[in-house]
């Protein structure tokens, strides 16, 4: 039982770290040059932080626990296209849902939104729909391969629906955060420049209110001392 739960908080501590990371990095940008080191640099750092706090527990993985994985990875991988129909049809199911919900935002756009960021959030959609479907076929080699530890085998239905819910989760908010970052439609560059023109608008704005105030001033001022100059005879 204290394995159990020393692997169950192995796994919250990699994903909690993981989904911090990825909300520094779209709220950040990017920490490297390019994408790859900056990857890099973000799992050294999770992975820092996993072996401060779980030291102790990787240390308590034997040699044949790590062997018998490796003969159960290689026997899932002999029978990954086996699947159930059960999962075949909610991949089918997904998959259908994420492009109705595209064809309808396309069609029936909301009032505030132009052609351009329709498409974008389409995009969003169908990503997520493919990264759903990839969800549901990869169940079946996870499951397969929890089954093979024993001491997991009998919370497999849980620790899969754990494992999976949380790639899916990473998979979305990664493939949104590329999707924005491309910015193929230039969707995002717009509502910048939009930003930008909308601030200065503002600013002009307050400035020459500003300046009506002073000339009103002025104009009160010079009107009050014509009374102060001297009257010509």
């Amino acid at each position: 039982m204290g394995a159990q739960q020393a692997f169950g908080y192995l796994l919250v501590e990699f994903f909690s770290s993981a989904i911090v990371e990825i909300k520094d990095a779209y709220n950040n940008g990017l920490e490297g040059e390019s994408l790859y080191k900056d990857v890099k640099v973000r799992l050294i750092r999770i992975g820092r932080s996993i072996g401060n706090k779980w030291k102790g527990v990787v240390e308590g993985f034997s040699a044949g626990f790590i062997s018998g994985f490796i003969s159960n990875l290689i026997t899932t991988l002999v029978n990954i296209f086996v699947t159930t129909a059960k999962r075949f049809v909610r991949m089918v199911r997904e998959g259908v849902f994420s492009l109705l919900k595209a064809l309808k935002l396309i069609l029936l756009p909301p009032a505030d939104m132009s052609f351009a960021e329709t498409m974008h959030e389409a995009m969003k959609l169908i990503a997520a729909g493919g990264i759903v479907v990839a969800g549901v076929a990869l169940e079946e080699v996870i499951e397969k391969l929890i089954l093979g530890v024993p001491f997991l085998a009998p919370f497999s239905p849980v620790v899969t629906a754990v494992i999976v819910g949380s790639l899916t989760a990473l998979s979305m908010s990664l493939v949104a955060y590329l999707i924005d970052k491309m910015d193929i439609l230039g969707v995002i560059k717009a509502q910048e420049t939009q930003f930008v023109l909308g601030s200065l608008d503002k600013d002009i704005n307050e400035k020459l209110k500003r300046c009506e105030r002073i000339s009103e001033e002025v104009n009160d001022f010079l009107s009050d001392s014509s009374f102060l100059l001297p009257q010509s005879s």
